[in-house]
């Protein structure tokens, strides 16, 4: 019987949220007028600004998770 290493399977997780994640804040454009000007002007800095963070640490901890379970074999 195979045993499930429930923290790899976590981090594969993790990595999988965080890299769909910054590949979503990416392709967001927000379009306003009138009275939305503030959202329309923060957000899409904040985005870009969190995107590759969240893209560089999702591929690290998929990069992390495949060594962790090359290290086991």
């Amino acid at each position: 019987m195979v045993q499930r290493n429930g923290w790899l399977i976590a981090l594969w997780v993790i990595g999988g949220v965080l890299l769909a994640a910054g590949g979503f804040l990416l392709t967001q454009t927000v379009v306003g007028s009138g009275r939305d000007v503030v959202p329309v002007m923060v957000l899409p800095v904040v985005f870009g600004a969190l995107a590759p963070w969240l893209v560089g640490v999702g591929l690290a901890a998929i990069v992390g998770a495949v060594f962790v379970k090359a290290s086991q074999r």
